[in-house]
């Protein structure tokens, strides 16, 4: 898989090999022939099990800015009934993307969500896949409309009664 989007490789005889993954699946080296697609290797293994039990609570989660742009951002539960505290993960960038990936993206995600943490991982406008315009919407304005973009979806969270209002926690890169 690759960082923002998946890869694959062309064998010599037209077979691609590619490397498939979601927030609660390992690891998984396959190769597709036409349509066949073959798991070579999975990274399972008891560690392994529990990070993708954890993880398996992953959505998609979308919310309005105030300009009514809609945000999507991958939402992750833990067990049990919220409200729930909430850790935002902002990613680097401009121009990437959150996507389903195993292990939610960073490890410490993984732990929180393990000790009762709801973790969103938001895609606000300058992100990338949603097209050129989209990335452009930071452009000569970082900190503009993106935070906008990460309040609205903190916000919505609270209206849905899955965020606790009073406990709220923020980092990325």
């Amino acid at each position: 898989s690759g960082m923002r989007f998946p890869e694959g490789s062309v064998i010599a005889d037209g077979t691609v090999a590619l490397t498939l993954e979601s927030a609660a699946r390992p690891y998984t080296v396959c190769t597709l022939s036409g349509t066949e697609l073959r798991e070579v290797r999975s990274l399972t293994h008891e560690g392994a099990d529990w990070v993708a039990k954890v993880c398996e609570r992953t959505s998609p989660y979308t919310w309005t800015a105030p300009d009514c742009t809609e945000i999507q951002g991958l939402l992750t539960l833990p067990e049990g009934d919220g409200p729930y505290p909430l850790f935002l993960y902002v990613h680097g960038g401009p121009v990437w993307a959150f996507r389903d990936t195993f292990n939610i993206g960073f490890q410490q995600a993984v732990l929180l969500v393990d000790q009762g943490y709801a973790v969103l991982r938001p895609n606000p406008r300058g992100s990338a896949g949603r097209g050129q315009d989209f990335s452009h919407g930071v452009y000569g304005e970082m900190g503009g409309a993106d935070t906008q973009d990460y309040i609205a979806g903190v916000e919505q969270l609270i209206a849905d009664g899955i965020a606790d209002p009073e406990k709220l926690a923020v980092c990325g890169g």
